[in-house]
């Protein structure tokens, strides 16, 4: 069976339930503008000072890493479904490849390592002998750029796609 759709947009499609649900958005947002929200909060950054403004950077900071903790086990969760027939499981591991080639290379390689084995975090340190703790904040940052990129490129290929939003590009009932 050939599978024609595009995994950028598949991606996006089924990473709209967790971000709604992430960023406690409303079933009425529409779905690009819950795209560009997930953008937004992991872009901005709340200026410090005040307590007001700690608990604002604190809670922009939780968003954040919902962001791309559910952009990493949705990407996951894809590569590992078996039921997604392996030429589009290989066009999204294309798709992933071209999103993480324009990162630094010291996030490149570690997230080539974390898709290419399909390992954790934990499993990785012990790949590489290293302690967690060390891996931890350069994977983290790595996840939060390959989240834009990924978050990007949705939004790219929702201005490119029939009907002009992510709706057109959910996925179908048998996904």
């Amino acid at each position: 069976m050939h599978d024609e759709r595009e995994p950028i947009p598949y991606l996006m499609a089924r990473l709209l339930p967790g971000l709604r649900s992430t960023l406690a958005l409303p079933p009425s947002i529409e779905p690009r503008d819950v795209v560009q929200e997930a953008l937004f909060r992991l872009d901005s950054a709340a200026p410090g000072g005040d307590a007001q403004r700690l608990d604002r950077a604190l809670r922009q900071r939780r968003a954040q890493r919902h962001v791309f903790g559910l952009v990493d086990h949705t990407i996951r969760e894809i590569l590992a479904d078996s039921a997604l027939p392996r030429p589009f499981r290989s066009r999204l591991r294309r798709a992933l490849e071209s999103v993480i080639d324009e990162l630094p290379p010291r996030y490149r390689n570690l997230l080539r390592l974390r898709y290419g084995l399909d390992v954790t975090t934990e499993e990785l340190s012990l790949r590489l002998g290293t302690r967690k703790a060390s891996l931890h904040k350069p994977t983290s940052n790595g996840l939060a750029l390959l989240a834009r990129g990924l978050l990007a490129r949705g939004l790219e290929a929702a201005d490119r796609a029939d009907g002009g939003g992510i709706r057109s590009i959910q996925p179908s009932p048998t996904d």
